[in-house]
């Protein structure tokens, strides 16, 4: 009679199907672990040094995020390339070109989301070729210096929502009235201090937001914008940004609005009071602040727009 411990062995040993299984999947746990083991279509298809990828429909590579470039000749260049006609969602990251687009964007033409994030200085606008991307909607650019609303972006006739956020971007021209089509306008972590009054002829514009910069004041053209929902005027980040883009931490926040929400009352009731709009975001200097707005408003539907962070300033 065999002993329990030959027993044990026995059950563990070469014959058990069992045993097998178990060593296949210790196996590719271990090159999962690694990102050898190929993952189903729904996770991420790839990662190396300047190349990821993703997909949400079985390998389309229907979105894409680049970190770093992509240099001539990369085996992962060719393969994204001959993809491009599926692409609509592509992030650079470090873009470092100093015209925008450059060729290999332009490879893409069924564009549809956009994300270009990189420490770039005087970036050129290309005139002729932004004319190309005539399918992007959603434009964004991070950490790019700006410094003047890069007006030629007016030319994608599709674009719908555009950021331009930590650009130090010092003035919007009053061009930006021939931005006809924009829903969204994200400005957030500039240096502006003013609005033109050219904005009020953006009739789609339902979305602003304008926090972070140096605005000491409502600016007074946002009454008459008539379409307007949204407007964020309150200093909201603390080092990210929103769909979990990374921008910098609390040391490069040096913009703030320093506006006076009691000092300019009459004009902050006035826009409360337009129909269309649903949401003001500000930020207080002090509570004492928040009580004297409460009393002066004294309007529970009024208060109920107003909010502080994402709380509004009075309960239900």
């Amino acid at each position: 009679m065999p002993s329990r411990k030959s027993e044990n062995f026995s059950s563990r040993g070469s014959n058990n199907p069992l045993y097998f299984m178990k060593i296949k999947f210790l196996i590719i746990l271990t090159l999962l672990a690694y990102n050898v083991y190929p993952q189903s279509d729904n996770k991420r298809l790839s990662k190396k040094k300047d190349f990821y990828s993703w997909s949400e429909k079985g390998g389309n590579y229907e979105n894409i995020f680049f970190s770093g470039k992509l240099t001539k000749g990369t085996k992962h260049k060719e393969v994204v390339i001959k993809k491009a006609e599926e692409i609509r969602s592509l992030e650079i990251e470090s873009y470092s070109d100093s015209i925008f687009p450059n060729e290999i964007i332009l490879k893409f033409k069924h564009l549809e989301t956009l994300v270009i994030n990189g420490k770039i200085g005087g970036l050129k606008i290309d005139t002729i070729n932004i004319k190309r991307l005539s399918n992007v909607k959603d434009l964004v650019f991070l950490k790019v210096d700006f410094k003047i609303f890069p007006v030629d972006l007016y030319r994608i006739d599709s674009l719908k929502r555009l950021t331009i956020a930590f650009c130090k971007l010092e003035k919007i021209s009053d061009s930006i009235k021939f931005f006809k089509n924009l829903n969204y306008l994200d400005l957030i972590s500039n240096e502006l201090n003013s609005i033109p009054e050219t904005i009020k002829f953006l009739q789609n514009l339902k979305t602003l937001w304008l926090g972070n910069n140096n605005l000491t004041e409502i600016p007074a053209i946002l009454i008459d914008c008539n379409n307007l929902e949204r407007i964020g005027l309150n200093n909201p980040f603390n080092g990210t940004y929103s769909k979990n883009r990374e921008l910098g931490n609390r040391r490069e926040l040096k913009n703030l609005n320093q506006i006076d929400y009691v000092r300019d009352f009459d004009k902050l009731k006035t826009l409360l009071e337009k129909d269309s709009i649903k949401v003001i975001g500000i930020s207080l200097k002090n509570l004492e602040q928040k009580d004297v707005l409460i009393e002066k408003l004294n309007n529970k539907l009024l208060l109920k727009k107003l909010y502080l962070g994402c709380y509004t300033l009075i309960k239900d």
